[in-house]
């Protein structure tokens, strides 16, 4: 077993929640204070309801987030070194290999949105026809250091909305996880393979050599 990655490798998610939070109160007071002496019109009191439908709802859409924040801690995760002659060529080979490589093993695969503009690396497969996601990108503490999680079907905003659950498939994650694990013990260049639960790091639980050490029957 070995240890985990440093706990402060991002901004707690409950401390986000909680910013954003505090952000659309203080627009909504702002606008019922900037409206407050111009209610005589039916025009500003049509402006005031629209702008506190906006606001109520991105305030809905924030607790239906948060209360995903126990999923998100439940995806597995693989912290890995990647020494290559350059930052960039490590981000291309790395991408290169896992696309490859998936899109063999699994099918077509999907690039994500984000991908052309330098942002995190993601790609979206079928397993057994469920829908999983595989997406990684550099520790900004350590940029020899990369973190790559395997997600699943997620809800999209509009199911959000509506209250939908994602499910965890866990056979799918372990699945794809082995695959990866395997892929990544294998490419010169990559070594200190570590996976993890989320959730658990934060409690202080070690990382672990394989995905099938992983605690899988405690999520």
């Amino acid at each position: 077993m070995k240890e985990l990655i440093p706990k402060a490798t991002r901004i707690s998610r409950r401390t986000a929640a909680a910013i954003f939070a505090a952000t659309i109160i203080a627009y909504l007071v702002g606008i019922t204070y900037s409206y407050s002496g111009r209610l005589d019109s039916t025009r500003n009191v049509a402006q005031l309801a629209i702008l506190w439908c906006l606001g109520v709802l991105a305030l809905i859409l924030l607790v239906r987030l948060w209360r995903l924040e126990g999923m998100f801690d439940k995806f597995p995760h693989v912290c890995f070194k990647a020494e290559f002659p350059s930052a960039s060529s490590a981000r291309e080979e790395i991408s290169r290999i896992l696309e490859s490589h998936l899109r063999a093993r699994f099918g077509a695969v999907e690039r994500g949105v984000f991908w052309r503009w330098g942002g995190p690396r993601l790609v979206n497969l079928q397993v057994e026809q469920t829908p999983v996601s595989v997406v990684w990108h550099t520790n900004r503490f350590n940029r020899e250091e990369w973190i790559l999680t395997v997600v699943p079907d997620l809800p999209s905003l509009w199911d959000n909305l509506r209250g939908r659950k994602p499910v965890l498939r866990t056979e799918e994650l372990k699945l794809v996880s082995s695959d990866i694990h395997d892929l990544l013990a294998s490419v010169t260049g990559i070594s200190n393979i570590m996976w993890y639960f989320d959730g658990f790091r934060r409690q202080g639980r070690k990382a672990v050599w394989t995905p099938d050490e992983l605690p899988w029957a405690e999520t």
